[in-house]
């Protein structure tokens, strides 16, 4: 029996946070914000979206 992946989702684009997803993942501001200075950003605003691919990483783009 195959297993299919979760499909990625947007948790931050256009400048706005997907605040049901958040919630729906269990997410925090935290977790969220190490993610992003581990791929070498300091801020949000130098990227376009924050992806929660379907391994459960977040992907910034």
């Amino acid at each position: 029996m195959l297993h299919s992946k979760a499909k990625p989702v947007y948790l931050y684009s256009q400048g706005e946070f997907n605040q049901e997803t958040l919630r729906q993942e269990r997410l925090k501001f935290e977790d969220i914000s190490s993610a992003v200075r581990k791929q070498g950003l300091v801020s949000f605003q130098q990227l376009d979206a924050l992806i929660l691919e379907g391994d459960g990483t977040i992907t910034a783009r």
